[in-house]
């Protein structure tokens, strides 16, 4: 009976506690949310910077100190939160956003939300009682969870940012070993990667390439025919684009 009551309590309080509820529709808010605040200000901001604009340089600067309250907001409506649950949740949004990132906004709204309807209308001091539990809720859940997880968003960022540095070092190349590669000064001013080791019958190659700023290829080819023409042995540069060659001397 007890169980049962829980879930009655619940289903009146329009509490929903599915992945769907959590992990779709409040994140398709917050993403809203952060639309509107932080991403359009990043939009007024580069327009005002590009044409002298100082109306959209405020704009931009409001809309970004925005992001924590749209945030809150934006994902309490996706909850279907009462009026004073909503309001309540900017602030509950600000702290969020400012000690985890959207992600500690995202965990610390979602629970002040919930916790926010449980309570709401159930007293007759309901306008002091709801906000009061849904900010303190969601300020205390801001503190825990907020530092934790921008350290691990900030960890992982981290971890993208090298693997997509050492990709683009190894582009083109799934085996390329440190030390049979050496770069020159002259070729280090654009980018190229250059492979003194000699390969078969004394002739130089390089089975990888670096994809250089222009748009060429570093690569040794063995000579023979390429498009109708003659190569002999050296350092080639293959286009990325057409796949022409030129000598780099």
């Amino acid at each position: 009976m007890e169980k049962r009551g829980v879930k009655e309590f619940l289903k009146r309080k329009n509490v929903t506690i599915t992945v769907q509820t959590y992990l779709i529709d409040a994140l398709g808010a917050m993403a809203f949310g952060l639309f509107a605040s932080l991403l359009i200000g990043t939009i007024f901001g580069t327009l005002g910077k590009q044409f002298n604009l100082e109306l959209f340089n405020v704009i931009s600067d409001f809309a970004k100190s925005a992001t924590g309250a749209a945030l809150g907001v934006a994902i309490a409506y996706a909850l279907h939160a009462p009026a004073l649950v909503l309001f309540s949740a900017a602030t509950v949004g600000i702290a969020g956003n400012t000690l985890g990132g959207p992600v500690g906004a995202l965990a610390a709204t979602v629970i002040a939300t919930e916790l926010g309807k449980m309570v709401s209308k159930e007293t007759r001091l309901d306008i002091l009682v709801t906000p009061g539990v849904t900010i303190i809720s969601g300020v205390l859940v801001a503190q825990f969870v907020g530092p934790g997880v921008a350290g691990f968003m900030n960890w992982f960022g981290s971890i993208v940012k090298n693997s997509n540095r050492a990709a683009a070092i190894l582009h083109g190349h799934t085996g390329i070993r440190s030390h049979r590669y050496r770069s020159y000064p002259s070729h280090q001013q654009r980018g190229h990667l250059y492979c003194p080791f000699p390969g078969r019958a004394g002739r130089r190659s390089c089975n990888g390439g670096m994809l250089c700023s222009d748009g060429w290829i570093c690569r040794s080819l063995l000579p023979g025919k390429r498009s109708g023409r003659s190569y002999g042995p050296g350092t080639w540069y293959q286009h990325a684009a057409d796949g022409k060659y030129r000598e780099e001397s």
